[in-house]
C-alpha cells in the first residue's frame, strides 16, 4: 500500500509543477540576459552562423537559451533566455552563412514557433505563434518567407509565413501517419522529405497538393540524419538496421550481427535504395570492436566526402567519397547537432551532454578544440543515468545503446529478443519507457516487481555491458523517473460531437470490462498476468499488461507486434472482446484509447 501511496504522491506532484508552468506571464515570456554565467545544464541541440560566420548562435534545450559564441576567440560572449525549452534553430535568410540576422526556433513546451533577431548585441523575438503539439524541426524555404515544421507526437507538419510585421502564423496544416522528426526541403521547393522520429517511415509531401506522394518503410530505425546530393539526386540517410530476431546474446553482440549502423543513399524520386548502405561499424573481424552506435546528423562535402554525427560512440565519422573508408574522430558526449563554418574545412559540433562545442579539422581527422559553452554543476544521478542510457559504449562493441531500441525514451516499435522475459528465441515488442517508472511490474512475464531489476538486466543481458556498476543501474533508474507517459495521439476537446465519441467510448471500455487488465485511471495496468489467447515461442500463455497511458502513440501491439493499429486489434484479433461490437462502439473504443 506504501508503494502506491508513494506513487500517487509523485503523480500528484509532477501534476501540480505543471498546472505552476503553464500560467506563464507576458515577463516571463521575454528574453531575459543572462547577468553572469551560471551553472547550469545547458544541452546544446542546433547550431546556426550569424555574422557570417563569425559569430555562432548556440540553442541550448534545456535551459531555453541561445549562447553567442566568438568563433575566433572561442569565447562565449552573450546567453539570452528565450524559451521554456528549445528543439531547433534555423537561420532565416538567403544562406546557411549570409548576412540576415533572422532566425526562427522552437519550444516544444509552449509548443510555439519564435521569429528572431539574433545579432551580437543579444537576442530579441520579433513574432511568435502557436504551432503543432511537441515541434521538434523546422526548415527554412530559400526566400526566407516560410518555414515548416514537425510537429512530433501531434503527427502534424504545419507550414508557417514569416511575417514580421502581421507575425509569423500558420496558413495551413498536413496530417502525417507517423510522428515526424527529420525535414528536408527538395531542390524545387515544393516536396519535402519527412522522417520518422522512431521507426524507419519516410515520406515525400507535395506542398501544393497536400498529399503523400511517395511512402517507405527503411530496413531500420532511428532515422536521425538527411541530406541532399543534387549531382546524383539522392537523400543520404543515417539510420540504424536491428536484427529483431537474434537473441542478444554475447557472441551476435561481439559480432556486430545486433546492429549496424549506416549510411544509405536513396532516390529523390522513389525513395529507394541506391546500392549497399555504408556500415559505418568498424570491421569485426579486427581485433578491436568499433561499434557506431546511433548515427545522427549526416553532411555532405564538396569533394564526395560525407560526414556522419555518431551520437553513441562520442564521435564524427568522415566517410570517403566512395564509401570505402570510415576515419572516426573524438568528440565529446552525445553529439547531435554540427555546422560546417564558411570555408567548409572545419567543423563545428554541439557535444549536448557535455555542454560543449568541439571543433573538428576535416582535412586533418582531428578535434582541434572544445570550450565549454559556460560551468556546469556536479552531475545528479538522472543525470549520469541520462548519459549511459544514450551511451553506446555501454554495449558489448558499441554498436547500440539504451536509446537504439527506446528512442528518446519512448520505442522504435520493432521486436528485440532479450533476456528480459527470461528466454532467448523468443523475441517480443520494444515497450516505450515513457512514464514506465508509475508501472509495474516488468517484463512481458511481469517476472520483474522493481523497475531497477529491469535496469540491471538489461545491462546484463541485453548490453552485456563490459564495465558494469550498481551505481549505474540506480543512475538510470533515476532518470527513467524523469520521463513523463506520452501524449495521447487525440487530446479530449471541446468539440461536442468528438467529447460524445469519447464518452461513448469510455463506456465500452467498461461494459467490455477493460479495466480488469487495465486498471484506471492512474496508469492503466495491472500487477499480475492474463492468458489472452496467444503464446510466444516458448509456451509463455500469461502476459503483463502494458500501460494504456499514451497507448495511441504506438504503431504496433500485442507481445509479437502482430497487430499494426488499434483497429486492427479490435477487427482481426477481437482482443478481449466479450461482445460483437458496432463499427459505431469500435470506433468509439479506439477513439477513447487515443485519447488516454
Amino acid at each position: 500500500m506504501t508503494r502506491y501511496r508513494n506513487r500517487l504522491l509523485v503523480v500528484i506532484a509532477a501534476m501540480v509543477a505543471i498546472a505552476a508552468s503553464s500560467g506563464t506571464s507576458d515577463e516571463a515570456r521575454q528574453p531575459k540576459e543572462a547577468s553572469s554565467p551560471a551553472a547550469r545544464f545547458r544541452k546544446p541541440i542546433a547550431l546556426a552562423w550569424v555574422e557570417s560566420g563569425r559569430l555562432l548562435a548556440v540553442a541550448n534545450a534545456r535551459t531555453g537559451s541561445i549562447s553567442l559564441v566568438d568563433v575566433e576567440r572561442k569565447l562565449v560572449v552573450g546567453e539570452t533566455e528565450i524559451a521554456s525549452r528549445l528543439t531547433d534553430l534555423k537561420r532565416a535568410g538567403d544562406s546557411d552563412t549570409g548576412d540576415s540576422d533572422t532566425f526562427v526556433a522552437l519550444d516544444d513546451k509552449t509548443h510555439e514557433l519564435l521569429l528572431l533577431k539574433i545579432q551580437r548585441t543579444g537576442v530579441r523575438i520579433i513574432g511568435r505563434t502557436r504551432v503543432a503539439d511537441d515541434p521538434q524541426r523546422v526548415i527554412v524555404g530559400d526566400d526566407g518567407r516560410t518555414a515548416l515544421v514537425a510537429g512530433r507526437w501531434s503527427r502534424r507538419l504545419d507550414v508557417v509565413e514569416l511575417d514580421a510585421t502581421g507575425g509569423p502564423h500558420v496558413v495551413r496544416s498536413h496530417a502525417l501517419p507517423f510522428a515526424p522528426r527529420e525535414l528536408l526541403l527538395l531542390p524545387d521547393g515544393v516536396g519535402v522529405v519527412v522522417a520518422d522520429a522512431f521507426g524507419g517511415r519516410i515520406a515525400v509531401i507535395d506542398l501544393r497538393k497536400g498529399l503523400i506522394t511517395i511512402e517507405r518503410t527503411l530496413d531500420g530505425r532511428n532515422i536521425r540524419g538527411l541530406s541532399l546530393d543534387l549531382r546524383r539526386n539522392e537523400l543520404l540517410v543515417s539510420y540504424q538496421r536491428p536484427a529483431e530476431r537474434l537473441p542478444t546474446t554475447v557472441e551476435n553482440l561481439r559480432a556486430g550481427k545486433l546492429a549496424a549502423n549506416l549510411l544509405g543513399r536513396f532516390s529523390t524520386s522513389s525513395l529507394e535504395l541506391s546500392g549497399t548502405p555504408v556500415r559505418l561499424d568498424g570491421d569485426v573481424t579486427e581485433a578491436k570492436n568499433i561499434g557506431a552506435a546511433d548515427p545522427d546528423d549526416v553532411f555532405l562535402l564538396a569533394d564526395g566526402r560525407s560526414v556522419v554525427l555518431l551520437a553513441g560512440t562520442q564521435q564524427v565519422a568522415i566517410v570517403a567519397a566512395d564509401g570505402r573508408a570510415v576515419a572516426r574522430v573524438d568528440v565529446g558526449a552525445r553529439p547531435t547537432a554540427a555546422l560546417l563554418d564558411p570555408t567548409k574545412q572545419l567543423l563545428y559540433v554541439a557535444d549536448t551532454l557535455d555542454d560543449t562545442l568541439s571543433i573538428v579539422d576535416l582535412a586533418q581527422h582531428r578535434t582541434t578544440a572544445t570550450f565549454a559553452l559556460g560551468p556546469r554543476p556536479e552531475l545528479w544521478p538522472r543525470d549520469r543515468g541520462e548519459r549511459l542510457f544514450f551511451d553506446g559504449r555501454q554495449s558489448l562493441g558499441g554498436f547500440m545503446s539504451c536509446h537504439s531500441c527506446h528512442t528518446d525514451g519512448h520505442t522504435s516499435g520493432g521486436l528485440a529478443d532479450t533476456f528480459g522475459d527470461g528466454s532467448y528465441g523468443t523475441p517480443k515488442r520494444i515497450l516505450t519507457l515513457l512514464g514506465t517508472s508509475l508501472t509495474d511490474h516488468w517484463g512481458w512475464n511481469g517476472e520483474l516487481r522493481e523497475l531497477r531489476d529491469q535496469v540491471e538486466r538489461s545491462f546484463l543481458t541485453s548490453m552485456h555491458t563490459p564495465k558494469h556498476t550498481l551505481r549505474d543501474s540506480d543512475d538510470v533508474t533515476a532518470y527513467l523517473h524523469t520521463l513523463p507517459f506520452a501524449p495521447p495521439r487525440l487530446p479530449k476537446t471541446s468539440d461536442v460531437v468528438d467529447a460524445q465519441l469519447f464518452a461513448a467510448g469510455e463506456a465500452v471500455f467498461a461494459a467490455e470490462r477493460c479495466g480488469e487488465c487495465h486498471v484506471a485511471p492512474l496508469t492503466f495496468t495491472s500487477q499480475t498476468t492474463y492468458d489472452v489467447g496467444l503464446r510466444d515461442e516458448a509456451g509463455l500463455a500469461k502476459f503483463n499488461p502494458p500501460s494504456l497511458r499514451g497507448v495511441g502513440q504506438g504503431v504496433a501491439f500485442l507481445h509479437d507486434a502482430r497487430m499494426k493499429s488499434l483497429d486492427d486489434l479490435f477487427r482481426l484479433h477481437r482482443h478481449s472482446l466479450h461482445a460483437d461490437l458496432s463499427e459505431a462502439e469500435l470506433r468509439a473504443l479506439v477513439r477513447y484509447l487515443q485519447g488516454l
